[in-house]
């Protein structure tokens, strides 16, 4: 029997893997990503290069972002499929 902080990840990985990038799939997988604070003071934009362009509420949680977007954009990396997002913009 698997533990569940193994088989949720993997369970999300297997639905993200299916069909096109989307706007509500980046989402779900930031939230996921960056957990219920980050993703509530902050909003993402997929845009047409497959970057994300990230916009969060002040500069406190800019600072936040700026700081944890290489390991943001590993999470994401991971749910969506390697290189999906080539990189996080923190506006």
């Amino acid at each position: 029997m698997d533990a569940i902080h193994t088989l949720v990840p993997r369970a999300l990985t297997e639905l993200f893997s299916n069909g096109a990038m989307s706007q509500g799939k980046l989402e779900v997988a930031w939230r996921v990503a960056v957990g219920d604070a980050l993703g509530r003071v902050s909003t993402v934009k997929l845009q047409a290069d497959g970057s994300v362009d990230v916009h969060p509420s002040d500069q406190r949680w800019r600072t936040e972002l700026t700081r944890s977007s290489s390991m943001i954009l590993g999470r994401l990396n991971t749910l969506l499929g390697a290189g999906t997002v080539p990189r996080l913009v923190v506006k």
